[in-house]
Formats: structure tokens, C-alpha cells, sequence
């Protein structure tokens, strides 16, 4: 009935009907006259003052169906609707802005990539991949990072130890700039000029570090 979802939409009032056919401001709806609806009820779901959609119910078996019992249930309902909505959306955008960062990343003529706070490798962009001859692997602790991707304190044969690690040293707060890296791939031995530093969250608190690489 558009009548009541209009109503709704600019009042964001409850609409509670328990014979709308033969009763109340609706009779009239060419809806309500077709199906000679009895009992209807309409909510706006409201999140933070916005209106996120709303809730319609119809009841034609029986007049009288939503009572205040009913009501007072479906609202508290309704809110957390409300709530998931807007989460949803939330996410969505996060993913959307997750996914147009990658594509702008990739499009970046050095190698970037993204371990979270725990010292998980998170990201790794198109040239990272191609640099490091290896994906994103995830499920690995910081100190296996030298091994899995065979880093290399410059001009020897020692594994650049994890604690020293430009990324790893980001994540205690450093930002810094360092030449002594290179990476054993396949036959090739690979130089890196690094430079590594933290992100914060709005809290001061260190999520991530990122370290762009480029072949020296």
C-alpha cells in the first residue's frame, strides 16, 4: 500500500492498523481495497537518526493481530534490523574501498607490501609478488618471514634475522630506509632498497606496516 509506505517515509511514525479495510486514514489505497486487508503494521528501521528502509507486515486472517505486545517486540526488532543494515553497509564500502586501493596499488612501479600487527604478511601488490617470486602468505609468524621469502643480509650468506627486518621494526614505531637487503629467487639474487613505517589507527595505535621495495 503505497499510501503507508509514503506515511512512513516522511513521518517516520509507526503505522498500526488492526482492520485497515474499515478503518483508519487508509481505506482508500487501492491496495488496501483489493485485498481488503485486516491487520497492518509498518515501521521505519532508524539508525543514528537516518532511515535505513522499514518493516511491513500484514496480517488478513484475522483483525487486531499486532498488538502493543506485538508492537513493543517488532520494534525492538525493527532497531536491531536497523543495526544490521547499517553494519552491512559499512562493510560493503569497506570492501569496496579495499578492493579500489588494491587496484591503485597495483598500478604503483614499486613493490608494496602490508603486514598487520601481529606480524602477519596481509598484502602484497602486483610488483611485491613478482619481486619476492612468492603470494601472500598468511598463516606464518614474523619470524618465519626471512626463511619463507628468502631474505638476505647483502653480500652474505646469513638470513636477515626477523627482529631486524625494516616491516618488522615499523611495527614498534620506526620509520626508516634501508639498502642491506636482497632476496635469493630461483637463480637470481635480487637487491632491495627498502623503506618501511607504521599506520596507525584514530587511537595511536599501530594496525599495520608498509614497506615499499624497489629492485637496486
Amino acid at each position: 500500500p503505497t499510501t503507508i509506505i509514503n506515511y512512513v517515509l516522511r513521518t517516520q511514525e509507526n503505522i498500526v492498523l488492526n482492520d485497515a479495510a474499515h478503518e483508519g486514514q487508509f481505506i482508500n489505497d487501492p491496495y488496501i481495497i483489493a485485498r481488503q486487508n485486516k491487520s497492518i503494521f509498518c515501521t521505519p528501521l532508524i539508525n543514528q537518526g537516518q532511515l535505513r528502509g522499514m518493516i511491513y507486515l500484514e496480517n488478513n486472517l484475522t483483525t487486531g493481530a499486532f498488538t502493543s505486545e506485538r508492537v513493543e517486540l517488532l520494534s525492538i526488532l525493527s532497531a536491531q534490523a536497523a543495526i544490521s543494515i547499517a553494519n552491512s553497509r559499512l562493510y560493503w564500502q569497506a570492501r569496496e574501498n579495499e578492493h579500489r586501493l588494491a587496484q591503485f596499488l597495483d598500478a604503483v612501479p614499486v613493490g608494496v607490501a602490508i603486514i598487520d600487527a601481529a606480524g602477519h604478511p596481509y598484502y602484497f601488490n602486483q610488483v611485491a609478488k613478482e619481486l619476492l617470486g612468492k603470494e601472500v602468505v598468511s598463516d606464518i609468524t614474523s619470524e618465519q618471514i626471512p626463511s619463507i621469502y628468502q631474505f638476505y643480509k647483502i653480500n652474505t650468506n646469513q638470513e636477515y634475522p626477523s627482529d631486524e627486518l625494516p616491516i618488522i621494526r615499523a611495527l614498534q614505531g620506526e620509520s626508516l630506509t634501508t639498502e642491506d637487503i636482497y632476496v635469493h629467487k630461483d637463480d637470481k639474487v635480487i637487491p632491495l632498497e627498502s623503506f618501511s613505517t607504521p599506520i596507525y589507527d584514530q587511537q595511536g595505535k599501530i594496525i599495520y606496516a608498509i614497506n615499499s621495495f624497489i629492485d637496486i
